[in-house]
């Protein structure tokens, strides 16, 4: 546990043993590890940052330490708490294996919700999807030239809405998300816990068939992915007077 630099700084979680799923914040940081000491679960890896995380700060009945000199203080303390232990670190994703969760496949269909909640998230991804209204979207169409359409793919979502994918985005007013694999999230949101996105997915996406939009109360719709196609002024006209809708809208 201790470190042999006598400048170094590191820094720990101690929680109790029966609460390690609480750790499923952190989980995905490859950099932690993990140690037991009887009842207590220890955590090390953290930087600075990371300690006074959002992460680390939703994690409920821990305690945070840093250690110098080979002597352990409570986190913003001056003084020691004790001396460094000798423990067994082992990687946090040996320590924490996933179990997939025995979700019910027969109730999860296509076109129904799995309780899924979505949390403001500080990574910043580049949004490359927008859903926004026939009118404004047929407005811009309209008026720019093909160059400007070629690298956007998109479809029809119903009587008012579309959604268009690619990059960069239109300059229209809309919706935009940022796509993470199969799923697709407003933009500066994500799941509450990103390491499950792949069990969910064999869910409610099982043979990646569809696009997964998500709304931030956690519902979401599935998008057929072979709907979108290449947009030009050309196939948005044919869609509209294939799906009977007016082009005066």
């Amino acid at each position: 546990m201790a470190e042999n630099a006598s400048d170094h700084i590191s820094y720990y979680l101690k929680m109790d043993k029966a609460n390690l799923n609480d750790l499923a914040s952190v989980r995905h940081w490859p950099q932690l590890k993990v140690a037991f000491d009887g009842t207590e679960l220890w955590v090390t890896g953290f930087d600075e940052v990371l300690i006074e995380s959002k992460e680390v700060k939703i994690i409920p009945f821990k305690e945070l330490y840093y250690s110098q000199s080979g002597k352990l203080f409570p986190l913003k303390s001056h003084l020691p708490c004790g001396n460094l232990k000798g423990l067994l670190w082992t990687p946090i994703e040996r320590a924490l294996p996933l179990s997939k969760p025995a979700y019910n496949n027969n109730y999860f269909g296509v076109n129904e919700k799995i309780s899924v909640k979505l949390i403001t998230t500080e990574q910043e991804t580049t949004a490359t999807v927008m859903i926004t209204s026939i009118s404004s979207f047929r407005k811009y169409v309209e008026k720019s030239p093909a160059v400007r359409l070629k690298s956007i793919s998109w479809c029809l979502l119903d009587d008012d809405k579309v959604m268009l994918m690619g990059a960069p985005l239109l300059p229209i007013e809309g919706n935009v998300y940022w796509m993470r694999q199969h799923f697709i999230f407003p933009a500066g949101c994500d799941l509450e816990f990103p390491l499950l996105q792949a069990q969910i997915n064999s869910i409610v996406n099982p043979e990646n068939e569809y696009w997964i939009v998500w709304n931030e109360d956690g519902s979401y719709a599935p998008i057929e992915r072979h709907f979108l196609e290449r947009l030009s002024i050309g196939s948005f006209l044919s869609t509209l007077q294939y799906c009977n809708k007016g082009y005066d809208k």
